[in-house]
């Protein structure tokens, strides 16, 4: 599957702006040690992409302050596509085009207003990733196809892995991820056929909308490999499941050299949002009252039980510091928690469906760092498309990698190209025995006798991957605040140059790129 990205050709009085593409660090990149190289004084130039995905292509992210990147980039074949272009005529008669090795493939007006038009890209087999397509204009049908000033630039996007045993998943229901354009299109059809409509969601914030339908008369797999073949503008998958990836003694702060002065996180530093997917905050828990946080729950059922693990990891994260023990690392910083779990019959998990509604509320939040502490064993090609829209509008993504001890198998969302993936050390550097590993982790930060909040008022030890990801989330929060305006190449690739290498040279599958760590002049 790939995707398109527009691109300016030479012409009469169309602009475009764009973004350029950036990649993940080469494993064989790392940044000098220097304070000159600190975020302040980093120039915002790409690094190359990482051998670890290296078989695909990254979205392209905002090179610019902001959440938003320019409106029409990297959407795939089959949806709709943005073009700067004003419509001052009559329509009826105009077609519009695309050439592809001498041929005109027709592209089909969707809607316009004052400064841009939307068109549905077809999805067509005689149109190739990483090409670049001039677009004509037909005024009418005796006139010639004129080229105009822009052009439609395809790029290849991560694949989508072939289908797997059906488990963790809700029973026969079916989510559908397409643009808002043509949600009436595919409801109307849905409507026809044996299916119950569930759920439908507006993703206002990423132009698209999410259908959940379920169907009791049909194995899901061929049911999905129907609809994929009917509506292949569409994404389609299951509603997968997502689980928690989950005077003490204190050892994480002095692992990741975490400036121990709150005048650091706080000295010219603009207010700061941290995003938090997981289960039910307790926003009465003596550690977290008189924080800023907001909660909101995006599960369709009754809400998983537990609180316990959402609520840890918001102490890790933001809390008051009641004790000196359960302090916050971000204490100042303001919480917008996602809940998304639910309570089924084997567990509580988070589905595809609230996944996706929850990074959607995220971005209209203008939440830019995001701690998901959730892993399922599954990819997902509709998540997979709301991690690559949401990156692409400006989310910096950080997932636990997943405590399944999965050594060949990728877990998701961590896996994701989109995505940071974090996995668990202890205090002597040694890997979480239940940690997954492969070439897709990125840092190892501390995780293993972590003590946390507890569900009385006493604390308690939690380990795995889950508790790791705070710490990376900080670790990057600290950087954006002394350069808020830093890109996600340049923040990549500092958080690499300062990290401490562990296990085999260079990035490897146990440790990834190694420990997270501040540098020592940070703050001084």
């Amino acid at each position: 599957m790939f995707a398109v990205c527009l691109g300016l050709g030479w012409g009469s009085g169309v602009s475009l702006i764009a973004s350029a593409a950036e990649t993940r660090p080469a494993h064989s990149t790392v940044p000098v040690r220097d304070p000159a190289a600190m975020p302040g004084a980093l120039p915002d130039t790409p690094a190359p992409a990482s051998p670890a995905r290296q078989s695909t292509e990254r979205m392209p992210l905002p090179t610019s302050p902001g959440l938003r990147a320019p409106t029409g980039q990297c959407v795939y074949p089959g949806q709709a596509v943005v073009l700067p272009i004003h419509l001052d005529a009559q329509t009826g008669s105009q077609q519009w085009f695309i050439e592809v090795q001498g041929e005109l493939i027709a592209l089909q007006l969707l809607s316009q207003d004052k400064r841009q038009t939307r068109f549905l890209l077809p999805s067509d087999s005689r149109i190739k990733p990483q090409q670049i397509y001039p677009v004509f204009r037909q005024r009418d049908q005796w006139s010639q196809a004129q080229p105009m000033a822009v052009d439609i630039r395809t790029c290849t996007f991560a694949p989508v892995a072939a289908p797997q045993p059906a488990t963790g998943h809700s029973a026969g229901e079916i989510v559908l991820l397409m643009d808002s354009a043509l949600l009436d299109q595919v409801s109307a059809e849905i409507e026809r056929q044996d299916y119950r409509l569930v759920a439908l969601h507006s993703l206002m914030t990423l132009g698209q909308s999410l259908l959940v339908i379920k169907t009791d008369s049909q194995p899901l797999n061929e049911a999905i490999e129907h609809l994929r073949r009917r509506f292949p503008f569409a994404e389609i998958d299951r509603n997968d499941h997502y689980q928690n990836a989950s005077a003490p003694r204190q050892y994480a702060r002095e692992k990741i050299n975490w400036p121990p002065s709150p005048d650091c996180q706080t000295s010219g530093a603009a207010p700061l949002r941290i995003g938090l997917i997981d289960g039910d905050v307790a926003l009465d828990h003596p550690d977290l009252l008189g924080q800023r946080i907001t909660l909101q729950a995006f599960h369709r059922n009754r809400p998983g039980g537990d609180q316990a693990h959402a609520t840890a990891i918001a102490v890790l994260l933001v809390g008051n510091g009641r004790s000196a023990a359960l302090g916050g690392l971000l204490p100042d910083a303001e919480l917008i928690a996602a809940s998304v779990l639910e309570q089924f019959d084997h567990g509580s998990v988070a589905t595809t469906e609230a996944m996706a509604r929850a990074l959607d509320w995220l971005l209209a939040q203008q939440v830019r760092l995001v701690n998901i502490s959730l892993s399922g064993s599954r990819t997902n090609s509709v998540l997979n498309r709301i991690l690559e829209l949401g990156s692409h509008q400006g989310l910096l993504i950080f997932a636990a990698a997943g405590n399944d001890k999965l050594q060949n198998d990728v877990a998701f969302p961590a896996g994701h190209p989109a995505v940071i993936a974090i996995t668990a050390i202890d205090a002597a550097n040694r890997v979480y025995s239940f940690a997954n590993q492969g070439d897709y982790l990125d840092f190892s930060a501390p995780g293993v006798d972590i003590w946390t909040a507890s569900p009385g008022e006493d604390g308690q030890y939690r380990s795995g991957t889950s508790f790791a990801t705070p710490y990376a989330v900080a670790v990057a929060a600290l950087y954006l605040r002394l350069n808020p305006n830093m890109s996600r190449a340049i923040l990549y690739n500092v958080m690499q140059g300062y990290s401490q290498d562990l296990g085999a040279t260079g990035h490897d599958p146990v440790f990834g790129w190694g420990k997270l760590r501040l540098p020592d002049e940070m703050c001084r």
